[in-house]
């Protein structure tokens, strides 16, 4: 799953949030993934459950980040999951 925030200022440093909360699950070590930003591991491994404490927790991981040097100048969020093939939901956000 990829997520594309395009048209962004090059050299420009943004705040990007990325909302997670695990519904399906009950257990941590159920959904285990990578998270990338531009190309970059930001959160290797991660567990919404372990991190949040709690199934059904909401949890917000927050990355400083520069858009990449495209035609559209852009950052490009994106999820690997490494355990379970059940489908995961995301939000993601940036301060423009």
């Amino acid at each position: 799953m990829t997520y594309t925030l395009p048209n962004l200022a090059v050299g420009t440093s943004y705040t990007l949030r990325l909302h997670f909360n695990e519904f399906y699950w009950k257990l941590a070590g159920q959904r285990v993934f990578n998270v990338t930003v531009n190309g970059t591991v930001v959160l290797p491994n991660f567990d919404i459950i372990a991190a949040a404490g709690a199934p059904e927790t909401a949890i917000v991981e927050q990355f400083t980040v520069r858009p990449i040097r495209t035609a559209t100048s852009r950052l490009r969020s994106r999820v690997q999951r490494l355990t379970n093939r059940r489908s995961l939901r995301w939000n993601s956000t940036a301060n423009l």
